[in-house]
């Protein structure tokens, strides 16, 4: 049982450790949070219906009882309670022309007729008045004596009750300093606490919250127009038992939501993960040495996609370098092979002749090209690394290419080829070293010379193009075709048609490093059967100052 315990546990452990299970437990969270925030939001918006229901509840019968109690009448039948700081000004003016020292209490609205029923004092003396306000004229005014309002009050609150709960509503009336006048039938506890608050100190027009043996109610004072006190308490308990009720409903949605959530969650974590997913099972079958895997794109997931595209591109350059590790590796083999192979028949003939110096001969020619290839890996190796030993210097790329062109002029002359060179007047420096420039230019020479056929022509020419210095070597060879041109400058790689001629595959590699290390870039044109041309672009070294020298040799 406790091995079982811990497999369990440990199976647990795992799996919370996987970022599905993470991601669809952050999604069931902020799920869970969005549901509470919703409920704290759907809380807050009741409790502010109830309180402002309540409080219309209170100024309804406020607005009612004041009018009764100056009138001793009911209310008129299709009216709207007027809240006193919504009666104009002008009104009031109005109601001073006819009747003096006018002071309102209450007030309804008989929107239908335009017509206004507005009860309070003029002089200490209450009285009615008829308002038109399309006239802006006072019909009608009444006068009422002080005898009976106390009664009328008592009968109202009585009749209250029938249409409302004694346990939900309470009504009373005291003096000013708080002995009851009348009150309604309800709990006895709340008519103590009311007098009691009343009697221990004076208490303003308003509301006011009382809370009596845990139960919660709001109590509106106002001061009838004699000076005694009118009290209406509504009991918020069970707008509070309704508000819980709704907390306990929503809790109960939460907990049902919850398992539908978590499914939900799942789904969408196994959906966005998938292309994560693919791509382990592709890193594993990389790891086995596959590397011709292409994971396909996921539908409306971007930035999944994006991680798709990149390690597709990854393994398409990583395969890319491995078949070139491949191809420089049987390269390097071949060309090793050779010499060691011409070397040992050479030595073994020589050995049957009994000639010892040929050998020696033998031994170090072929041992002087190994080193030469060597020589020649190492130098590439270090220009790509952007290692140099020696400091760059300005170079005059007019005195080089003269040079270059007399050196390789005897080697054209034997296969007739028309060798030009064009120069400008203007002296051209750039910053390299002198023995990797040379030997770059010396190489896209030798090549052009070496591909082109007796009777060709070969074109060197040196121009300047916005502070930058452009080299052009161009033949009428063979050419290159066209699907080959992007892998020339690959180490030991050569053409199908240049294979039977001697080299190691290794001069244009030298020429991209050496351009590249000083800033520059090579590009090439070539149409198969007439000819390449090689540009070579490097920066000028703008603070060398250069004579002037205009040459054209054939």
């Amino acid at each position: 049982m406790h091995d079982c315990v811990k497999s369990l546990m440990a199976f647990l452990r795992l799996q919370c450790g996987t970022l599905r299970i993470r991601l669809a437990l952050r999604l069931i969270g902020l799920f869970s949070l969005l549901l509470c925030l919703c409920l704290v939001l759907v809380c807050a918006m009741e409790f502010l219906f109830i309180r402002n229901h309540v409080r219309r509840l209170l100024n309804t019968y406020t607005t009612e009882f004041q009018y009764e109690y100056i009138c001793r009448m009911e209310e008129p039948p299709d009216g709207t309670p007027l809240p006193l700081n919504k009666i104009p000004q002008h009104w009031l003016k109005a109601i001073d022309g006819v009747i003096s020292n006018f002071h309102p209490f209450g007030a309804y609205s008989i929107s239908h007729e335009n017509h206004y029923s507005i009860a309070g004092t003029a002089e200490g003396t209450p009285c009615l008045v008829e308002y038109d306000s399309r006239l802006d004229f006072v019909p009608k005014v009444q006068r009422f004596t002080a005898d009976g309002h106390l009664d009328y009050l008592r009968a109202e609150f009585h009749e209250e009750m029938f249409a409302h709960r004694a346990d939900q509503m309470f009504l009373l009336s005291t003096t000013p300093n708080g002995t009851l006048r009348c009150a309604s039938e309800f709990e006895k506890n709340f008519l103590e606490a009311t007098l009691e608050r009343m009697q221990k100190s004076p208490v303003e027009d308003g509301y006011f919250p009382l809370t009596v043996a845990d139960e919660d109610c709001l109590l509106q004072f106002s001061t009838l127009y004699d000076g005694n006190r009118l009290v209406i308490g509504v009991d918020v308990e069970k707008y509070r038992k309704f508000i819980l009720q709704e907390i306990y409903v929503f809790l109960g949605v939460l907990l049902a939501m919850i398992p539908v959530g978590a499914i939900v969650a799942f789904y969408m974590s196994r959906h966005v993960l998938q292309g994560l997913v693919q791509l382990g099972n592709q890193t594993r079958e990389i790891a086995k040495g596959n590397f011709t895997q292409q994971l396909p794109r996921q539908e409306n997931v971007q930035e999944i996609n994006d991680l798709i595209d990149s390690f597709n591109s990854m393994a398409t350059k990583i395969h890319g370098l491995l078949m070139e590790l491949q191809d420089v590796s049987d390269n390097v083999a071949h060309d090793l092979r050779t010499p060691l192979t011409r070397m040992k028949a050479q030595a073994e003939l020589e050995l049957q002749r009994g000639n010892a110096v040929d050998i020696a001969a033998t031994v170090a020619e072929n041992c002087d090209d190994m080193l030469l290839l060597i020589n020649t890996m190492l130098e590439l190796t270090r220009l790509e690394r952007h290692f140099q030993p020696v400091a760059p210097v300005p170079v005059n790329l007019n005195a080089l290419l003269l040079k270059l062109h007399e050196a390789f002029s005897t080697l054209v002359e034997d296969k007739c080829i028309d060798f030009k060179l064009d120069l400008p007047e203007k002296q051209i420096h750039v910053l390299a070293t002198p023995r990797g420039i040379e030997q770059m230019i010396a190489n896209l020479i030798d090549n052009a010379i070496k591909y082109t056929p007796p009777g060709g022509r070969i074109d060197i020419s040196l121009t300047e193009q916005s502070g930058t210095a452009e080299l052009h070597v161009a033949d009428t060879g063979c050419g290159i075709p066209e699907n080959e041109i992007s892998k020339i400058f690959n180490r030991f790689y050569r053409c199908d048609h240049s294979r039977t001629t001697p080299g190691n595959g290794l001069g244009l590699s030298m020429v991209k490093a050496v351009a590249e290390s000083i800033g520059g870039k090579v590009c090439v044109q070539s149409v198969l059967h007439h000819g390449t041309t090689f540009t070579v672009s490097m920066p000028i070294d703008v603070f060398a100052s250069p004579p002037a020298v205009t040459v054209e040799k054939k």
